[in-house]
């Protein structure tokens, strides 16, 4: 289906075009909806969230830059509207009360110990290759299907499943990584 993310598509999508929206939605609806319920557990909040998502997505399509990848550019629509929206509950909850709510910014142990987790994280991704660290990375933080990680690379698709595979077990057997790769 990602070989229809080309430039007559993105034109398509970027015009306004049913069609073109009609695939995004078909590609991401459900992705998009299990994410935001996991991390709304009100599913009628989780669906409305989703719903504003992809209002977003066909609002703002004239702000995507086809030289990124279309599902990172709606993945992180996703992340910041669901970010949005937790900071709209918990205004809603203290209003009125502004003095007394908590500082949203971490506290130097909190900072400590994300510092800590990052270098112990990057000490087991120094047993995986360059290669395989991309595609992890490509996988995991931006969200790609491993086909838009073959393409991006010029790898075929079962030499990108093959590179998560192997990283992702390398790093199971280093231990606790391997909760933070389970994607």
């Amino acid at each position: 289906m990602f070989d229809k993310w080309n430039d007559r598509f993105i034109q398509a999508f970027r015009n306004g075009e049913e069609w073109a929206f009609s695939e995004i939605y078909c590609r991401f609806g459900r992705p998009i909806q299990r994410f935001v319920s996991q991390k709304v557990r009100d599913e009628e909040a989780a669906r409305d969230i989703s719903q504003e998502i992809f209002l977003k997505v066909h609002r703002f399509r004239d702000s995507y830059r086809a030289e990124f990848a279309l599902s990172t550019w709606i993945w992180t629509i996703a992340r910041n509207t669901i970010t949005d929206w937790f900071k709209r509950d918990d205004s809603r909850d203290t209003e009125g009360q502004v003095e007394d709510l908590p500082c949203q910014a971490p506290n130097a142990e909190k900072l400590l110990e994300r510092e800590t987790e990052r270098a112990r994280f990057a000490g087991f991704l120094g047993c995986l290759t360059e290669l395989q660290k991309k595609v992890l990375w490509m996988r995991l933080v931006h969200h790609l299907s491993y086909q838009e990680i073959a393409s991006s690379l010029g790898l075929s698709l079962s030499a990108v499943k093959c590179l998560v595979y192997r990283a992702k077990r390398a790093l199971g057997q280093m231990g606790h990584a391997a909760t933070l790769v389970n994607a």
